[in-house]
């Protein structure tokens, strides 16, 4: 864990500790604004115009690594049922990598949440350049990633979830 706050403790806003578990609730600083997003896009992928199948099949790609890396690993990737407390949900698997003494990821966990996503919308007048797009934010459900982790930190466990976001 020290490494972890070390390597990435200037970008963390807020983490909160257990004795049984870390919780980081993370986003990327630099894509939180518009401009940001289009910036990413444009000069990063090379993209010259932003449309919104575009931001459709980054999440449909994020979504594809995700599930083959539960494949690849063999974790589980579930929808809990609602009202089912994730840590009861994954004590099953915990208890047999902490008896086995690995570490890594074990389980990988789904949920629908509601916050702000992008859209892109068409100018209403014609600009002088035609890639040209307008994104806005917009309030809409998207999917959660859970990724429950052990790691071994000067002879101790700690349990991690990691919250990854995704639009849908």
């Amino acid at each position: 864990m020290q490494l972890f706050l070390k390597l990435f403790g200037p970008y963390l806003q807020w983490v909160d500790h257990g004795f049984d578990r870390i919780v980081i609730h993370g986003h990327l600083l630099g894509l939180l604004r518009e401009n940001q997003v289009v910036y990413f896009f444009r000069q990063v992928c090379g993209h010259p115009q932003l449309t919104q199948e575009l931001l459709r099949q980054r999440t449909r790609d994020y979504q594809q690594w995700v599930r083959q890396y539960a494949r690849n690993h063999r974790l589980p990737l579930e929808w809990p049922v609602k009202g089912t407390r994730k840590e009861e949900l994954v004590r099953p698997r915990q208890n047999r990598w902490l008896r086995a003494g690995h570490y890594g990821v074990y389980y990988i966990l789904q949920s629908l949440e509601q916050g702000w996503t992008f859209r892109v919308i068409p100018p209403k007048y014609a600009a002088q350049d035609p890639h040209d797009q307008i994104l806005r934010k917009q309030r809409s459900r998207y999917t959660h990633y859970y990724f429950s982790s052990w790691t071994k930190s000067s002879d101790q466990w700690c349990c991690g979830w990691d919250r990854f976001c995704r639009s849908r």
